[in-house]
């Protein structure tokens, strides 16, 4: 009897042992992820961010070099700080 209790003992701690380590191995991985995807997250903002400034100097590049007064009016507000 007291062979069997000492057998369920050792089995009992190995099971918690096996679970902190298990345990640990999640919370390790989780952490990897969170990480990956942070920067992730912000290689997007960045593209996103990247193309929205390319749009904005296309657009004003056609308004500065529209014909007649309108890109000349543009640029003398602008060089006026209006």
């Amino acid at each position: 009897m007291t062979t069997a209790l000492d057998d369920r003992s050792r089995a009992e701690a190995d099971v918690r042992a096996a679970a902190e380590r298990l345990s640990h191995a999640i919370s390790t991985e989780m952490r990897e992820r969170e990480a990956r995807a942070i920067i992730a997250g912000e290689k997007r903002l960045i593209s996103a961010g990247e193309r929205d400034a390319e749009v904005v100097l296309k657009e004003l590049m056609s308004i500065l070099a529209a014909p007649g007064r309108a890109g000349v009016n543009l640029i003398e507000r602008l060089l006026e700080g209006r």
